[in-house]
């Protein structure tokens, strides 16, 4: 029993022997701490790098999906050459009245009468004057007359004057370039516009 204690005795003194300036255990527990150390280390690292990963493999896609399962969208726009063909659609115009009751063309009058009041008189060697009261009736009233000169049969002068040009619903009008001193000359005048001819106002004068 004397040989034990001894062995005992050195086996407990090792870890207290010293190795530098700290003894063995102290520096088995700074290599201890030093392991843990790095092993934490380690593992975060790995975490960081996965993490990173992550995030790479997720870049432009929505909802955290791969971009590889994210279907494309192609937007197209056509455009058409030429208008839309007009749509069938059928319009019924009515045709104007063409009866005599509301419309806008002015009747015509069968025959005028022969103006009243006509006279003629004396203006130069060659000129003459003829006066006459204007148609009134029937109605719409004509818009001119003629007034023709003859001499011997044949016709010397001729002239229209329109209705409109007249002075207190009498129409005058001098007519010139008759033959010189010319005696009984045939004055005639005459409404225009009827369907028919109408009779005609007649004078005589000399020059």
């Amino acid at each position: 029993m004397s040989e034990s204690a001894p062995e005992r005795s050195a086996g407990g003194s090792a870890f207290k022997r010293k190795v530098g300036p700290l003894p063995l255990w102290g520096w088995m527990a700074i290599i201890g701490a030093l392991a843990v150390f790095y092993a934490l280390y380690s593992k975060q690292k790995a975490a960081a790098a996965n993490a990173q990963s992550a995030n790479s493999s997720t870049v432009d896609s929505p909802g955290g999906v791969d971009s590889s399962l994210v279907p494309q969208f192609v937007n197209q726009v056509y455009t058409q050459s030429t208008p839309p063909p007009a749509p069938n659609i059928t319009v019924n115009t009515p045709p104007p009245n063409t009866g005599t009751t509301g419309t806008t063309t002015a009747s015509k009058v069968h025959q005028y009468p022969q103006p009243q009041g006509f006279s003629t008189s004396k203006v130069s060697a060659t000129s003459l004057k003829a006066s006459w009261n204007n148609v009134t009736s029937p109605m719409p009233a004509p818009q001119s007359y003629t007034v023709a000169v003859y001499q011997g049969g044949k016709t010397v002068a001729q002239q229209t004057v329109n209705a409109p040009d007249t002075v207190g619903g009498k129409s005058t009008v001098t007519l010139t370039g008759l033959p010189a001193n010319a005696k009984n000359l045939q004055v005639h005048v005459w409404a225009n516009g009827g369907a028919l001819a109408p009779p005609h106002a007649s004078s005589t004068v000399s020059l």
